[in-house]
C-alpha cells in the first residue's frame, strides 16, 4: 500500500515534536528528583566541584578575550559617564580585564578561590591595578564599594538561588549606587511554559514538602548546578522590588538574556561631601 509522502513527512515532524517533549519531561523528572532531595550544602558543593572542573575559567587566553558583543552593546549604551564599576561573579577575569584595559576603575568579587587567585595573578601580569575580591555565595560582598555602576558578571544572577536572595543581593547593590546608575545582568532565558520545568517543579517539591525543606520556584533547575532559567516579567519583578527600572532587554548571539536596570533611589551622601 502507497502511503501519500506529505501525510509521512507530517507524521515525522509530529513524533519528533513528541519525542524532544519526552526527553525534556525525563530531563525535568531527573532534575526534579534531585532538587528534592539535595540540600542548600549540597547545591553548593556541586556548584564548586563545577568551577573546579570547568578549566576554560582559569585560561588566559579565554579571560583576555574581552568583552562578549552583547555586553560591549550594553555597557556603550547605558554605561556612558560611570567611572567605577564593581563586578561580580567576577570568575577568573574576563570582564575585569577588559574593563580595567578600557580605563574603567574596577572591583571584581567572586566566590570561587581559586578564581580569585588566577584572576588576581592575570591582573598582575598585565600591569592592571583592578582586583578581584573573594565574597560569599548568593550575597552582595561585605567589602563592596561605592561605584557607579555594577555589572554582575556573566550569567551570575541566575546562579544566585532563590528570588528572596536575588532581591535581597539588588537592594545590597542599590546602597552603594547613584540614582539612575546602571546594573547589567545575564542570565538563561524561558518561555512562559515548559514541560521540562513543570516535572523539575512538581517532583522537587513534592520531595522538599516531604524531607520539610522550602520549596523551588519555577524555572530552578540542576543543569548540572543549580540555576534559573528567567522571564522578562521575573526579572522586571525582581528589579523592581530591589529598586532598579528596567531600562533595556535583549537576548544575545550565544543565547544568554540580559538586562539592564536603573537605580530608582541614590545611596545616602556621606557627611563630608555635603554641602
Amino acid at each position: 500500500m502507497r502511503v501519500d509522502k506529505d501525510r509521512v513527512v507530517q507524521w515525522y515532524y509530529r513524533s519528533d515534536r513528541l519525542a524532544n517533549a519526552a526527553l525534556r519531561a525525563m530531563r525535568g523528572l531527573f532534575e526534579g528528583i534531585w532538587l528534592g532531595v539535595l540540600s542548600h550544602e549540597h547545591t553548593a558543593r556541586i556548584d564548586e566541584v563545577y568551577y573546579d572542573r570547568a578549566t576554560m575559567y582559569v585560561t588566559e587566553p579565554y579571560n583576555r578575550t574581552g568583552l562578549w558583543s552583547w555586553e560591549q552593546a550594553a555597557i556603550d549604551a547605558h554605561f556612558g559617564g560611570v567611572r567605577k564599576i564593581v563586578v561580580t561573579s567576577a570568575g577568573g577575569g574576563r570582564e575585569v580585564v577588559a574593563l580595567a584595559k578600557a580605563g574603567y576603575e574596577v572591583v571584581g568579587f567572586e566566590p570561587h578561590d581559586s578564581l580569585v587567585r588566577f584572576g588576581n595573578q592575570l591582573l598582575t601580569a598585565d600591569g592592571l591595578t583592578a582586583e578581584i575580591r573573594q565574597s560569599e555565595r548568593n550575597r552582595w560582598p561585605a567589602s563592596a564599594v561605592d561605584a557607579d555602576g555594577v555589572i554582575v558578571g556573566w550569567g551570575g544572577y541566575m546562579l544566585i538561588s532563590g528570588r528572596h536572595q536575588r532581591v535581597a543581593f539588588l537592594r545590597e547593590a542599590a546602597k552603594q549606587l547613584p540614582a539612575h546608575a546602571p546594573l547589567l545582568v545575564s542570565f538563561f532565558p524561558r518561555g512562559d511554559g515548559n514541560v521540562r520545568f513543570r516535572c523539575v517543579t512538581l517532583v522537587a517539591n513534592l520531595l522538599r514538602r516531604l524531607l520539610g525543606r522550602d520549596t523551588v520556584t519555577f524555572g530552578d533547575a540542576q543543569a548540572p548546578n543549580l540555576i534559573h532559567f528567567f522571564t522578562r516579567t521575573e526579572v522586571v519583578a525582581e528589579m523592581a522590588e530591589a529598586g532598579f527600572k528596567l531600562v533595556d532587554f535583549g537576548i544575545g548571539t550565544d543565547g544568554y538574556g540580559w538586562a539592564v536596570g536603573r537605580c530608582v533611589a541614590s545611596r545616602p551622601i556621606p557627611r563630608k561631601e555635603r554641602k
